[in-house]
């Protein structure tokens, strides 16, 4: 066989072997400052906490309670309807909750997700099905102080925010990483 199609299985066995991520990085929407390069409206990243329930079915009552409590504490999530997702239904083979992506907190800060990693690794307890989205939250340090003229962004951007869009804006990056079974 490998002197006949050794070449074609050969490049078939190192792709079975290569593993590749590939990302689009959002840009964070540029500050506008005033005339002292004080920060009037500043995006920063926040995060949004997916629970994946099929991959915390799969684990024991420990790791579960583990994960929900812990979800339930930095989160504020109900810890009760998080249980439900992943009792078993009626095939007792997989979770009600039958979805690898469910947002169950959105635009946490840096900080308390770093704290929620921070203590789980503190006291060894592990947690599995969780992951953090990266998204974008517009500030405005000096609340509503000049909104009239910086504007908004919501639904129909006005203001400095709008005639500036473009600049703003930024463009999308992209991460991509190949990697093999040692990493």
């Amino acid at each position: 066989i490998k002197t006949v199609h050794g070449e074609e299985y050969e490049k078939r066995a190192i792709l079975q072997q290569i593993n590749s991520i590939d990302t689009v990085l959002n840009p964070n929407r540029g500050a506008v400052y005033d005339r002292n390069k004080l920060h009037l409206a500043v995006s920063k990243t926040v995060y949004n906490v997916i629970f994946d329930p099929i991959v915390l079915f799969q684990h024991n009552e420990t790791v579960q309670k583990n994960t929900i409590d812990l979800l339930g504490r930095y989160f504020g999530v109900d810890t009760e309807e998080l249980k439900k997702d992943i009792m078993p239904d009626a095939s007792k083979e997989r979770p009600v909750t039958y979805s690898h992506y469910k947002i169950i907190a959105k635009q946490i800060d840096k900080e308390v997700v770093d704290a929620f990693s921070q203590e789980a690794e503190k006291n060894q307890l592990r947690y599995e099905g969780v992951f953090f989205e990266t998204d974008t939250k517009r500030t405005y340090p000096y609340n509503s102080l000049a909104s009239h003229v910086i504007g908004f962004i919501r639904n129909d951007p006005w203001g400095l925010e709008r005639q500036f869009d473009s600049v703003l804006t930024g463009k999308p990056g992209r991460l991509f990483i190949t990697y093999d079974e040692s990493g």
